[in-house]
């Protein structure tokens, strides 16, 4: 560059101090973005505010045997143990026609002709067949929580990896115990 252009160094920096001035604005004008830390899943992590270790261990058994008693009720074709061990609110959307015409409208469903009806037609013709031949393995469970009371549960590969692509049940602790409630 030659010297006789010196009169675009001081262009160029009030160029780059009023763009920069700008930037400086916009980005207070802007929400501030809170990045949260990523969470390894293999291991129980105690989440502040939410349950000690030792309190997740206790709901992790818990919930343990209430999943062996619920494949114990599924195997025995229970429904009413079955429907007890469901929320309300979950009852009620299983018993709704829209759910019922949305599994009725499966590929499976339609392949073998089966139409859901009623709720225990739910339990019979799905529930049964798809856990009774695979049952749930308690022993090596995950506990994911959303709140105090509630938690996804998932499985743990023989490797020791939450599969959380395999959610099992989502469950709300109430007064009266465990329930189902997705």
């Amino acid at each position: 560059m030659k010297w006789s252009n010196w009169y675009l160094f001081p262009l160029l920096f009030l160029v780059m101090a009023c763009g920069s001035q700008q930037t400086v604005k916009d980005e207070a004008e802007q929400p501030a973005v809170v990045e949260e830390p990523a969470v390894a899943a293999v291991e129980p992590v105690s989440s502040p505010g939410i349950k000690s270790l030792a309190d997740q261990e206790a709901d992790k058994q818990e919930v343990q045997i209430f999943i062996k008693n619920l494949n114990e009720t599924i195997r025995r074709k229970d429904y009413e143990a079955w429907k007890a061990a469901l929320s309300p609110e979950y009852f009620a959307e299983i018993a709704s026609p829209e759910f019922l015409a949305e599994k009725s409208n499966q590929r499976a469903m339609k392949m073998q002709k089966i139409v859901l009806k009623t709720p225990r037609d739910y339990f019979d013709k799905v529930v049964v067949p798809s856990r009774s031949s695979s049952r749930v393995e308690v022993d090596n469970i995950e506990l994911e929580y959303i709140t105090q009371t509630r938690v996804k549960v998932f499985p743990v590969s023989a490797e020791g990896v939450v599969q959380q692509d395999r959610r099992l049940y989502e469950l709300q602790h109430t007064e009266n115990g465990w329930t189902i409630i997705n």
